[in-house]
């Protein structure tokens, strides 16, 4: 068995492919296999992936979406550990051997490194886990802590045992499924930025940012239902993150949809911030020209930003 399974869910990315191959063969640690799950594809992305005779490439059958990709990388996977990357992301040569070095100092299920974000300005930004590990389930029940999915590793047999992404979620399924697994195992974090993560290619919250809500509420839904979850606990996670969804409808000009949601919000909790908020959307022109000149990007977390 291999320790490493590199799961690569790609669609439509024949310029940036070769780039994330390029830099998992690069690997100082060498213990791994590479399957890449194209989803259906409509340029040369299978034929950039055919040049690598040791890469595996498992095609869809019809587009069903990066996790859907993901989940069958999982199936197919033979290593102990699953590490994920994006095919417009990349790796620094000691991200693996330092993930392993971890797993085997500290015998956990999830481990996090973090990561470079290079915007459309090409400024890379430093990154890295608002956490120090260890049991961080309430942590992350107020907002993901983690990073993106090419700074996460998990063991294959907690994945089997969560059943994976959701794909029925129209976003956030990263988010979902680290809920689920830090709810019973600890993080490792590697507070080492060895993930290079491109936001020029992914889709942005602005892009199609009803589905952020949409999934952001179907994740309200389901913690509401978790009997673990005490009574207090869930009206101030409702509260957060009813204010984190306004905050996305106003960046993206929807005020009035902002206003309701900020109302919901202070329904399950009054914070500063929702009560500030609120104020602040009454008058939507100095709404905007504060986040402008603030460079303030509400609700929108590198999470938020990938696929």
């Amino acid at each position: 068995m291999v320790f490493f399974s590199v799961v690569i869910p790609t669609y439509n990315r024949e310029t940036t492919i070769k780039r994330a191959l390029d830099s998992v063969l690069k690997q100082s640690c060498t213990d791994y296999e590479i399957i890449v799950v194209d989803d259906c594809s409509k340029d040369n992305t299978i034929k950039v992936v055919y040049e690598y005779p040791n890469v595996q490439c498992y095609a869809l059958q019809s587009n069903l979406g990066a996790c859907a990709a993901r989940n069958k990388g999982i199936d197919l996977a033979k290593g102990k550990y699953i590490a994920f990357l994006d095919s417009d992301d990349e790796w620094t040569e000691d991200h693996l051997l330092d993930i392993r070095t971890a797993i085997e100092a500290e015998h956990r299920q999830i481990i996090c490194t973090g990561g470079k974000t290079v915007g459309t300005a090409g400024k890379p930004k430093e990154l890295c886990p608002n956490t120090d590990g260890g049991d961080i389930y309430h942590k992350e029940l107020f907002g993901d802590v983690l990073m993106p999915t090419s700074c996460v590793a998990v063991s294959k047999k907690v994945l089997k045992e969560v059943q994976g992404f959701d794909i029925h979620l129209p976003a956030r399924q990263d988010y979902d499924l680290w809920l689920r697994i830090t709810e019973k195992y600890q993080l490792s974090v590697i507070k080492k930025c060895s993930a290079v993560i491109y936001w020029d290619n992914h889709l942005h919250i602005g892009s199609d940012y009803m589905n952020y809500i949409k999934g952001t509420t179907r994740i309200v839904e389901k913690l509401n239902q978790n009997d673990r979850i005490s009574r207090q606990d869930k009206k101030k996670l409702s509260a957060v993150h009813y204010f984190n969804m306004a905050k996305v409808f106003a960046n993206n000009k929807a005020f009035e949809d902002a206003r309701i949601y900020c109302r919901k919000s202070m329904e399950f909790n009054i914070m500063n911030k929702n009560v500030l908020l609120s104020i602040l959307l009454l008058f939507p022109s100095l709404y905007t020209l504060i986040r402008e000149k603030r460079n303030l990007d509400y609700g929108t977390s590198v999470q938020a930003k990938k696929k």
